[in-house]
């Protein structure tokens, strides 16, 4: 689905970046590219405050804009996790790894295997679901993995899960409880 940024300027010279997409609901990967271009501008020190994925249906995905240095730390963190998966094949698909760093920052007492089996799910295809198994690069490189293969790389995925969908999560329940604020 294509997705169209747009940046919006307010008084003072601050920035609200909206995207709008076609699809119904904002997936995973428009919310990772958005959190990542959010990063970057906030990391060279621009005046934007929040980025905004609305969808077709007028959801909404607010991600409040961490300080610079916030911005430059987990941006590097993200970096370096690119970088490892450019030189050998990581499962770290968006579906699933956004959703096995959402259960383990619910449930941060679980061990990464039991998280691993929470979110197996995700990972195989079910009933025509959103999961890792729709995602053609994953299929190739991963789709003859079992859960027992899962199970046995368990700390690994979640850290890096977590690394890449923690921070965003984090910023995404900041905008949340604002906005809640805001209203009272």
């Amino acid at each position: 689905t294509a997705a169209i940024p747009d940046v919006r300027e307010e008084d003072g010279g601050i920035q609200r970046h909206v995207w709008l997409t076609a699809s119904s609901e904002p997936k995973d990967k428009l919310k990772l590219e958005v959190w990542l271009a959010l990063l970057i501008a906030r990391a060279a020190e621009a005046s934007v405050v929040a980025a905004h994925v609305v969808s077709r249906k007028k959801d909404k995905v607010v991600f409040d804009a961490p300080d610079s240095e916030t911005a430059l730390r987990v941006l590097e963190a993200c970096v370096a996790v690119w970088w490892r998966i450019r030189r050998q094949p990581v499962p770290l698909v968006p579906h699933f790894s956004r959703k096995l760093a959402e259960l383990a920052d619910k449930n941060p007492s679980l061990s990464p295997q039991s998280l691993v089996q929470e979110a197996v799910d995700a990972w195989f295809e079910d009933d025509g679901a959103d999961t890792a198994m729709k995602d053609d690069s994953a299929r190739t490189l991963f789709g003859g993995w079992t859960e027992h293969d899962l199970e046995s790389c368990a700390e690994t995925l979640l850290a890096q899960a977590q690394t890449v969908w923690s921070p965003l999560r984090a910023a995404t329940a900041k905008a949340a409880t604002a906005k809640k604020e805001k209203k009272r």
